[in-house]
């Protein structure tokens, strides 16, 4: 009852954003189950960006949802195969775990993250004018395909000063 509530809420709530994702899903012929429509719905408000399957899992368990780290992962080889989202690696994810984010071309604005090399604290830019000045460069350097995520590896002012 709670994934069918869920699925009935995002397409309520946010339908700008919602709306791509459920347009991308009819237009590939892909099923809105509910699986899919979660595990979508988390990539897309994620702080990050970015999440690891097993913090899908997570979040989905914290605000009730029960579904199986199992059908999580298939849900993010179906989407991937399709083309809705991407996976990355970050190299300071000790542990090599894949991470997913929506597809440029569905997914929200670019965002922009200041990652520092010496202990990976994350700080995610959230400054309209700067992203989009941000994307406007890169597609004038002709660098705008699949342009969902950028960071940008520095040191944090604690660790240089070690």
């Amino acid at each position: 009852m709670a994934e069918i509530q869920t699925i009935q809420e995002t397409k309520r709530a946010q339908p700008e954003g919602h709306s791509r994702i459920f347009e991308h899903l009819r237009k590939i012929g892909v099923r809105a189950t509910s699986a899919r429509v979660c595990v979508l719905q988390m990539l897309q408000t994620s702080q990050n960006g970015s999440l690891a399957a097993e913090q899908i899992f997570q979040q989905l368990s914290e605000i009730g949802i029960r579904i199986s780290l199992g059908t999580i992962y298939r849900v993010l080889r179906e989407m991937e195969a399709s083309g809705l989202i991407e996976r990355e690696w970050h190299f300071a994810d000790a542990a090599g775990k894949s991470r997913y984010l929506l597809a440029a071309s569905i997914g929200q604005p670019a965002t922009y993250t200041f990652v520092c090399q010496g202990c990976g604290r994350n700080y995610v830019v959230a400054d309209k004018r700067f992203s989009d000045m941000m994307y406007r460069q890169a597609e004038a350097a002709g660098f705008e395909h699949l342009l969902s995520q950028i960071a940008i590896h520095i040191r944090c002012n604690a660790c240089a000063a070690q």
